[in-house]
């Protein structure tokens, strides 16, 4: 096996060559889809004039390199400083999004989870996370993986993926998931991934890989085959995880403590991921092919090139599986501008007439046509396994996960 700097280095150039050298194209797009009146939720909405002091916040976050890290505590007692020690410290937080006009929810019994991608402060996540819900109407947890600079940002979708910032926001994401699936109540956990956030995504796989019998020992097994699992194998050894433990702390622990993950509570998550660029990722459960993983690229889109549409064995090789998708001629690698606003005019066009998307499966697809369309407008597709989720024994307690940032933040639109 190549080292993996060899691996990561050969498939970073190919994903700059594939485009032509037009880097700028493959990840901001053609100017039709910067137009907000060509393509109404674009991101670039944040630069227009009228939005002069939310577009000076937005260029000073993609400017200035920042850290993943939570505000030290002298600048908490000094609230004047706070503002620009925040452009410094920019630690991954959690949301409860608030849309500016509350709907019921159609499916109480599913929670639905978005990791935002590259080049992403707030504004730019709540841009996200308005359009996510207008098209899925349903409410989102937002797990925002703060941008440390759009600079630092692709070099950690390229090189450093086992950075601090991919452990940061992969230890805050990891227990809303994981309380989730643990939830006798909740039938369906549903995590939207974009960009950087597979990276995290890929983490958080890892750790559940631990979390799940059939399959625990491969978390610490031999060398870390990404740096993904790396970041895993760190956080479940500070957790306390039963497979990071000896056999005489697990006997000292004793039954009280069982947070292994059944079947059915894996069986429940879903995973959609754009321009993902993760290094390894697939089911945890290869037999059964859960959890159900869903990735999309642009053909042109050099993040995505990084991982879903990175080439077959080889120096280059990069390993994602469950269901793959690449739109044809298509560039760019933002969320709303590039990726679901063409599926929102695709799913449009076929409210009476059969679906027809430009999204091609990649071979050894099993999926003719993306799953993800049966969630729009507040729909839900059938199950993907017809079992019933066990609730937890009595004698069985959740063991808690240190959070990243203290407390769960509520946002408006």
């Amino acid at each position: 096996m190549l080292p993996e700097s060899i691996r990561l280095a050969a498939n970073a150039y190919q994903a700059v060559r594939s485009t032509g050298l037009q880097l700028g194209r493959s990840i901001f797009g053609d100017p039709e889809s910067r137009a907000p009146g060509t393509c109404p939720p674009t991101e670039f909405q944040l630069i227009q004039p009228d939005a002069l002091l939310k577009s000076t916040l937005t260029l000073a976050h993609l400017a200035i390199p920042g850290l993943p890290r939570r505000l030290p505590a002298w600048a908490r007692v000094r609230p004047r400083l706070k503002p620009a020690v925040r452009m410094v410290f920019r630690p991954s937080k959690v949301y409860r999004y608030r849309p500016a006009r509350p709907f019921p929810d159609p499916t109480p019994d599913q929670a639905w989870f978005f990791i935002n991608g590259i080049c992403a402060d707030r504004q730019v996540l709540m841009l996200n996370a308005s359009y996510l819900t207008d098209l899925f109407g349903r409410p989102l947890t937002l797990l925002h993986d703060s941008t440390c600079s759009l600079l630092s940002d692709l070099a950690e979708c390229a090189f450093g993926k086992g950075s601090d910032g991919v452990c940061e926001a992969a230890r805050m994401a990891f227990a809303p998931i994981y309380v989730a699936l643990k939830q006798p109540a909740c039938k369906r956990v549903v995590l939207l991934a974009h960009s950087q956030g597979s990276a995290v995504t890929s983490v958080l796989l890892w750790l559940l890989r631990g979390l799940y019998p059939p399959t625990a020992d491969e978390l610490l097994d031999g060398e870390a085959r990404c740096p993904e699992q790396r970041i895993a194998r760190a956080l479940a050894q500070r957790w306390g995880f039963p497979c990071a433990q000896s056999a005489a702390a697990r006997a000292k622990s004793g039954s009280s403590v069982k947070p292994e993950l059944t079947r059915e509570e894996l069986a429940k998550l879903e995973i959609y991921a754009f321009g993902n660029c993760a290094s390894l990722m697939g089911p945890i459960d290869r037999r059964a092919g859960f959890p159900y993983i869903e990735s999309y690229g642009n053909e042109f889109d050099a993040v995505a090139r990084l991982g879903v549409l990175a080439p077959g064995p080889g120096p280059r090789e990069k390993r994602i599986g469950g269901e793959r998708f690449m739109r044809r001629g298509a560039w760019g690698h933002l969320l709303n501008a590039h990726y679901l606003w063409p599926m929102e005019q695709e799913w449009r066009a076929a409210q009476n007439s059969p679906l027809k998307t430009g999204l091609r499966p990649l071979p050894g697809n099993s999926a003719r046509q993306p799953r993800l369309f049966g969630y729009f407008g507040g729909a839900t597709p059938k199950p993907l396994f017809e079992t019933p989720v066990e609730a937890p024994r009595s004698d069985e307690r959740i063991i808690p996960i240190p959070p990243a940032a203290p407390g769960v933040h509520s946002e408006a639109a």
